[in-house]
C-alpha cells in the first residue's frame, strides 16, 4: 500500500535525508519525489524498506491517471512525517503543490509548526478550545502531550 503525502516547506526542511540530495527548487518542478525509508528501534535505517534507487522512475496511479516521478532522495520516516502512525507501508512524499494537482480529494492529515517557548501555553489553550468546540473531529498533540504520556509509563 502506498502512503502518498503532500508536504509543505516546513516539514521538507526538517527531513533527515539519508540518501541523495534535497533540492527544493528541483523538487517543486513536479518531476521529482522523495521516498521514505523506515528505521528500527535503534535509529538504524532498514534499507529493505526502500523500493527504489535514486534516479529511478516511480509510476503512481491516481484515479486511473499515471504520473511519473524521479526519485530525488530518501528520507528517514519519523512519526512527525508519517501521520497515520502505521509501519510497513510504502511511503512517498511530493511537494504540497504537486500533490494538490494530482489528488482529487486531498485531506489535511496533520499540520506541524514550532512555537516560541513563551507562547506554547497560550497556543495549547487555543488549540484545546478549538478542537473541543470548533472542530471536534480534529485533535492535536504537543511536546507536553508526549511528556505526560511518558511520565505515566513510569
Amino acid at each position: 500500500t502506498l502512503d502518498l503525502y503532500g508536504i509543505e516547506d516546513f516539514l521538507l526542511s526538517r527531513f533527515d535525508i539519508v540518501e541523495g540530495n534535497l533540492n527544493l527548487e528541483k523538487l517543486k518542478s513536479g518531476n521529482y519525489i522523495i521516498e521514505g525509508v523506515h528505521e528500527d528501534d535503534y535509529g538504524n535505517i532498514i534499507w529493505g524498506s526502500s523500493e527504489y534507487d535514486i534516479g529511478d522512475t516511480v509510476k503512481i496511479n491516481v484515479d486511473g491517471i499515471d504520473y511519473n516521478y524521479e526519485v530525488m532522495a530518501k528520507t528517514r520516516i519519523k512519526t512527525s512525517t508519517m501521520t497515520n502512525r502505521t509501519y510497513g507501508n510504502f511511503t512517498m512524499y511530493l511537494p504540497e503543490e504537486e500533490y494538490l494537482k494530482i489528488v482529487t480529494t486531498p485531506h489535511v492529515m496533520s499540520y506541524a509548526f514550532n512555537a516560541q517557548d513563551h507562547k506554547e501555553k497560550k497556543i495549547g489553550l487555543f488549540l484545546n478550545q478549538y478542537t473541543e468546540h470548533v472542530e471536534p473531529l480534529m485533535n492535536y498533540e504537543s511536546k507536553e502531550t508526549y511528556r505526560i504520556a511518558f511520565r505515566s509509563c513510569h
